[in-house]
């Protein structure tokens, strides 16, 4: 009952944050720091979608007025030292990184062609007809790409577990 109630106020001062990051209210958490707070809750929990969302939470209140005056937070993160609490961020991170690109390019591939494939192309115009294919220099066939509202309904149906 109590990791609910906890992973709720994380999630609605996420929501309170993102809402007014420019106005005087989130100075409210730069005079009453939860620093310490957020640190014990990644500590305490294995969800991932939790560590994210202190995380981001962890992140927006560091860069909040950060030219204007001392933020706290900012201070607070450069001299943190616990690596245990790093490690598991940066793990987070990278898997929510790496799963969100794998849903993105199962829909929609971009990745990029390299410098065999632009070479391929540039060199399979000047070869003769049928030479630059049987020696590998011929282009790749891009498949045509589904439509655009194909594309859109199906990262509208994308489901991210974390």
């Amino acid at each position: 009952m109590i990791a609910i109630i906890r992973s709720d106020a994380v999630r609605l001062t996420l929501t309170v944050v993102c809402r007014s990051y420019q106005s005087s209210l989130l100075s409210y958490f730069m005079y009453n720091d939860i620093f310490t707070s957020l640190v014990a809750y990644i500590s305490s929990t294995t969800s991932l979608s939790e560590i994210l969302c202190a995380s981001v939470l962890l992140a927006l209140l560091s860069t909040y007025n950060k030219h204007e005056t001392p933020n706290p937070y900012q201070s607070r993160l450069r001299d943190f030292i616990n690596e245990d609490i790093m490690l598991k961020i940066i793990e987070c991170v990278g898997t929510v990184s790496k799963h969100t690109r794998e849903a993105y390019t199962s829909i929609q591939d971009d990745t990029a062609e390299g410098l065999l494939g632009g070479v391929s192309k540039i060199v399979g115009g000047y070869v003769p007809f049928g030479l630059a294919t049987r020696l590998g220099l011929g282009g790749t066939k891009n498949a045509t790409p589904p439509p655009v509202e194909d594309i859109d309904d199906a990262f509208a149906k994308l489901y991210f577990p974390f």
